[in-house]
């Protein structure tokens, strides 16, 4: 069975988890407040800098700071997520799909067309059938020729014009 892809910026968010050791609410407290999933080592204190809280315990405290709350209201992993946001791609291309679908005009049958021309489409235009000889000439009627256009005639080898004023 093939593996299902997780998008550029959910893997990223992945590897963080695992290299800094975050569970899944942890992550979308740092979500939540816009980190960069890159920049999460620089953050972290490697037990050198005693002055320095770990990486959980900070993004715990910023999202007290900046939330007013302990946890997120609702804390999805990200590979739900992207299965959420994949089932939603798939309900959002259906739903295209069956509008599409619906936005065509109904076409029936050449038959039903000579008992029944006005149910012939949606809009009640009925089909006229033509060899293809009459439909190019039918078409070539109705474009309109160029204009005429005046030829120049400056430069080296136009005629002798007297200037104007």
């Amino acid at each position: 069975m093939k593996k299902k892809r997780i998008a550029d910026g959910q893997g990223a968010w992945i590897d963080a988890r695992t290299r800094h050791h975050l569970s899944h609410a942890k992550v979308q407290m740092a979500r939540d407040l816009g980190m960069n999933p890159k920049k999460l080592g620089s953050l972290d204190n490697h037990r050198r800098e005693h002055w320095q809280l770990p990486l959980p315990v900070f993004i715990e405290e910023l999202y007290q700071k900046r939330f007013g709350r302990a946890q997120p209201e609702f804390g999805l992993s990200i590979e739900e997520r992207a299965r959420r946001q994949e089932r939603k791609k798939a309900r959002g291309a259906t739903a295209k799909l069956e509008r599409r679908q619906a936005a065509l005009p109904e076409v029936t049958p050449a038959v039903d067309k000579a008992h029944h021309p006005e149910e012939a489409y949606r809009d009640r235009t009925v089909a006229v059938d033509m060899d293809p000889l009459s439909l190019v000439c039918r078409l070539a009627t109705n474009v309109s020729p160029p204009p005429a256009v005046e030829p120049d005639h400056t430069g080296p080898l136009g005629g002798y014009r007297p200037w104007s004023s």
